[in-house]
């Protein structure tokens, strides 16, 4: 666990993550371990309450963002490459297929917890409030497949 309140130095300060806005991930290919495209960030979802980055809505198919499929991707299922402005999800093309999506013009009710939970399932994810508003230097170990903590939470 790291240290607090201990001095950073010039040097590591290069090193930290950088902060990037949400409109420049808007765009974003999103991959798979085999370098495949799955097909691109189409948005964001902010649970504005918690103050975190709940999901990426990912954009599949479809002919000039006519016609797509919507994913929602829980956020600590992407790992942004920001150099490769790209995201990494380790997930085939047949396990996407399967997943829950929707359409622009229909989006789910996401007032609902038994959506969020479905797809935090789906994807083999603890459901993102059960980290909201935690420290990256916290021990928020789970007994899940989903490690805790990982770089690519965002905290507003």
């Amino acid at each position: 666990m790291a240290e607090l309140n201990k001095p950073i130095n010039e040097e590591e300060v290069e090193d930290m993550e950088k902060l990037i806005k949400v409109n420049d991930l808007e765009g974003y290919e999103v991959k798979n371990l085999d370098n495949d495209k799955l097909g691109k960030i189409e948005d964001i979802v902010i649970d504005y309450h918690n103050g975190v980055i709940a999901y990426g809505i990912l954009s599949v198919g479809g002919f000039l963002g006519i016609g797509d499929d919507l994913y929602a991707i829980p956020w600590r299922a992407l790992t942004l490459d920001p150099k490769e402005e790209k995201f990494i999800l380790d997930a085939d093309k047949e396990k996407l297929k399967d997943a829950p999506s929707f359409k622009k013009e229909r989006w789910p009710d996401m007032d609902k917890r038994e959506w969020h939970t479905n797809i935090h399932t789906y994807y083999s994810m603890q459901p993102y409030w059960r980290f909201a508003g935690s420290m990256i230097d916290q021990d928020t170990q789970s007994k899940d497949k989903d490690p805790q903590p990982r770089m690519n939470d965002t905290y507003l």
